[in-house]
């Protein structure tokens, strides 16, 4: 349902885009506020993974950028060039943009792969598992270490961050208080070091305890998805830990892939979605731009041109 809406916003923008092919203003408001209409309606729509929309959004703010300097460019400046000698500029010009809405394409299609490779990752339930993932090639995807949390003395909450559920919606609020590092206690062996979290958008089902905070307490069972390193730890812990941490989970394995993946496969249908909207930007682009230079060419005058690469009088 939500990527029918998705596309369907999609389809709108294109419209209005080309109704308002000549109309500098709406060109520039539609661009700023397609894509996080396009967010909000995956949101408010069911699960998503909270990391992966966070990242997608910062890497879509280029996005915006680029469509506003591409309405600039549309609406204002190529139907101002006039002289044949523009062509190169032009061509230089449509160009870069072409290229840049592709890398944001790519980006995105990136972010989405990483967090779809969940599916992928190693669950590691026992000693004896992880000391075989340790000494064999490292996954690309990481690992599921699934262990009980062990927090400092007389401090039952070992971490948190805001949190405010709507309905069936839980929405995360500015700050948190994250550790630096984890003990995690692990069968058949000593504590395990896993790196801390930085944000809320990368705690997975934390329970709220009324007063708008999520709470990570001592001796919950916890699935932490990262990547094995040596040196984390040593003496009375285990000398690999988890680096490169992406997810904090409370629950175990299972609970947490049944949760998790299907979020992370809605969300990622939606950023594909995005990745397609920048391909289709950058081929729009292209196309512009080749348009642009046959009108110069079929009608072009042989006047200086307008686009030029050095500053000062011409």
């Amino acid at each position: 349902m939500s990527l029918l809406l998705a596309t369907a916003v999609a389809g709108v923008a294109a419209v209005l885009a080309w109704r308002w092919r000549r109309r500098t203003l709406r060109l520039c408001v539609l661009a700023v506020t397609t894509v996080p209409v396009l967010f909000l309606v995956v949101v408010v729509t069911g699960e998503v993974v909270p990391d992966l929309v966070l990242r997608a959004a910062t890497i879509t703010v280029a996005t915006v950028v680029l469509s506003v300097l591409t309405a600039l460019l549309w609406t204002r400046g190529l139907p101002q060039l006039v002289s044949r000698r523009d062509r190169s500029g032009v061509a230089v010009v449509c160009a870069a943009l072409s290229a840049m809405y592709a890398a944001v394409a790519a980006f995105l299609l990136v972010a989405a792969d990483d967090t779809a490779s969940v599916a992928d990752a190693e669950v590691l339930v026992d000693r004896d598992q992880f000391v075989a993932s340790r000494d064999a090639p490292a996954r690309q995807a990481g690992v599921l270490l699934q262990g009980t949390l062990r927090g400092p003395t007389g401090s039952p909450v070992v971490a948190a961050h805001g949190c405010v559920t709507v309905g069936t919606h839980r929405l995360l609020l500015p700050g948190g208080r994250f550790p630096d590092r984890y003990l995690v206690d692990f069968p058949g062996g000593p504590p395990v070091v896993v790196a801390g979290i930085s944000s809320g958008s990368q705690a997975w089902e934390w329970p709220a305890d009324g007063t708008g905070e999520c709470v990570l307490r001592t001796g919950d069972p916890v699935v932490v998805w990262g990547h094995l390193r040596g040196a984390m730890g040593g003496g009375a812990t285990s000398y690999t830990g988890l680096a490169d941490v992406r997810i904090v989970a409370v629950g175990d394995a299972d609970t947490f892939l049944a949760s998790f993946r299907p979020a992370a496969e809605r969300t990622g249908r939606m950023v594909v979605v995005l990745a397609g909207v920048n391909g289709a930007l950058a081929v729009a682009v292209a196309v512009a731009g080749v348009h642009t230079c046959r009108r110069l060419t079929r009608t072009g005058t042989d006047d200086p041109p307008r686009i030029t690469w050095r500053s000062g009088p011409r």
